[in-house]
């Protein structure tokens, strides 16, 4: 248990300045940070996670008002699986994971967390400037992390120690003593039949993941990755909490190829409406007209849907007060993970506020 965050609650009351306002489409700077990192944001709070300078370390930061402070918490090995959302007691919290063995960093994505070891659900209220572990949710067999937070309740994803290629996901409220709820979570693998011998093939179902857990009220959105038959595909899906079987919708769904990559992720919800970016790594060549940040009604049978075409990649984006908070790579398609080729000093990804204005 860490003391109250008394230096970040005096900095974000007396240093008060007007929040990012007014910004266009081309975005007004947050943050400047040297690795891909998840971005957050919830009633006017933006948190990311920065690299603590000369370290391998990880500091978690928050912006309120205009004012810019890390929290009083111990830094980690990776960024920040951070998730802002309202607390059952109405202030705003944090959640996100801690592990005893983190997951590994890079590649061509935010840190594959569901592959660290002994990874714990953690919450910071800013109302006591206390964190604490979710003990409701843990679990001995296993890992979880990809928290997200509604008032009592909380989703996440998790791997058994048993059974580390097929993650779950799971929904618990907190103000009850009862066992989390496994969710369906999305596709494992593709399957195709030969007409000529009735032969049916299948890919690896030990491929899959799920990654940027967002909670709204009873809906659950979350990116799902799986293999299949020829290369990755991507899905966006919508979920209801409290179906009794749960039936996830899928948004939108993307297909890998061998150097191009469209990822779909990072979910959030504003005013009935839910978002999520279509990023886009690999050959550049591949990318121009892909790259996307999409929008979507979430009742009813017909979906209504709108984009806006950003022109650098999207490492991870939410939304909040009419304003998309998203972290892109200005040097290109991602594959520097915001380092720069060679390293630019300070890093090449930028945390910006944008007003899109979608078609």
């Amino acid at each position: 248990m860490r003391p109250r965050n008394t230096v970040l609650l005096a900095v974000l009351v007396a240093l008060l300045v007007p929040a990012v306002a007014g910004a266009q489409e081309s975005g007004e700077l947050v943050a400047r940070v040297d690795r891909p990192t998840p971005v957050a944001a919830h009633a006017g709070w933006v948190a990311w996670s920065e690299r603590e300078p000369g370290t391998a370390r990880f500091r978690l930061v928050v912006r309120k008002d205009g004012v810019t402070a890390p929290v009083d918490i111990a830094p980690r090995g990776v960024p920040f699986d951070v998730d802002l959302g309202p607390d059952a007691q109405g202030g705003v919290s944090a959640v996100y994971s801690r592990c005893a063995t983190e997951p590994p960093g890079g590649g061509l994505r935010i840190p594959l967390y569901l592959e660290g070891r002994g990874c714990e659900i953690f919450r910071f209220s800013f109302a006591t400037g206390r964190e604490e572990r979710v003990t409701a949710v843990s679990s001995r067999e296993g890992s979880e992390a990809w928290p997200t937070i509604w008032r009592s309740r909380l989703a996440f994803a998790r791997a058994f120690d048993a059974k580390r290629a097929y993650p779950y996901l799971y929904v618990n409220d907190l103000s009850r003593s009862a066992p989390s709820r496994r969710m369906p979570g999305g596709q494992r693998k593709a399957c195709r039949t030969d007409r000529s011998n009735d032969r049916r093939t299948c890919s690896d179902d030990r491929r899959s993941t799920l990654a940027g857990l967002e909670l709204y009220g009873r809906r659950l959105a979350f990116s799902w990755r799986y293999l299949g038959l020829e290369a990755f595909e991507h899905d966006l899906r919508l979920d209801d909490v409290l179906a009794r079987d749960g039936d996830p919708r899928r948004l939108d769904t993307a297909s890998g190829a061998s150097q191009t990559v469209i990822e779909l992720g990072w979910p959030a919800f504003e005013s009935g409406r839910l978002l999520w970016s279509r990023a886009c790594f690999g050959d550049p060549a591949g990318c121009p007209g892909r790259r996307a940040l999409m929008r979507s009604t979430i009742l009813g049978p017909n979906l209504f849907r709108e984009r806006w075409d950003p022109r650098e990649t999207v490492w991870s984006h939410d939304r909040d007060g009419g304003l998309t908070y998203q972290l892109r790579d200005t040097f290109g398609s991602g594959g520097a993970e915001c380092r720069g080729d060679p390293e630019v000093e300070g890093g090449t990804c930028e945390l910006v506020a944008v007003r899109p204005e979608f078609r």
